[in-house]
């Protein structure tokens, strides 16, 4: 765990892979480790956290694999909750919350989550086929889209905003500037 989590740990060890709970009113998900606090423990909490897990373990096999999540968004146009609507890595551990929830309850729920979210399903499980959670033959198929093309478009359209971009900075500075004068 993080440095200023040392010590509050209720179990763990130095090398230990897996669960480890500790005490406190919070939550970390990590490439080896699942953090948790709190007086109970709730299972959509623990499937957020793991989708976490899930995140930083992927990076490892595929470094672009969290631009390749955004983009997914992006093309699926809906956030999956509230607090999904924020930070990417939020996104994706809320979407693996709703995978566990959907797949614990029946294969209609997996199917409407699909429905809602196709592209994210489809990256979510090819994560999972990279950190050994899947079989491959049992993912959803890949998106209709190329990854790779579709980064380095983007690239290029943030390459081509750079001096926009720098002329908004400072118009932004010089109205804060009359804003304090």
């Amino acid at each position: 765990p993080p440095a200023d989590r040392a010590g509050r740990a209720a179990t763990s060890e130095k090398n230990e892979a897996g669960l480890t709970i500790y005490k406190g009113g919070w939550a970390y998900g990590g490439p080896d480790r699942i953090a948790m606090g709190g007086h109970s423990l709730s299972a959509t909490t623990l499937a957020h956290e793991c989708g976490h897990t899930i995140d930083q373990k992927s990076r490892e096999f595929d470094k672009n694999i969290m631009s390749k999540w955004g983009l997914a968004k992006i093309r699926d146009g809906v956030s999956v909750s509230g607090y999904g609507n924020g930070p990417i890595h939020e996104d994706h551990a809320e979407f693996a919350r709703l995978y566990a929830i959907s797949l614990a309850h029946s294969p209609k729920y997996l199917s409407k989550l699909k429905s809602l979210a196709p592209t994210r399903y489809a990256v979510w499980e090819r994560m999972l086929v990279l950190t050994g959670g899947m079989s491959a033959k049992d993912a959803a198929p890949a998106p209709k889209f190329d990854f790779d093309a579709e980064l380095k478009r983007h690239a290029e359209i943030r390459e081509k905003m750079k001096p926009n971009l720098k002329k908004v900075s400072e118009t932004i500075k010089e109205l804060q500037e009359d804003a304090k004068g």
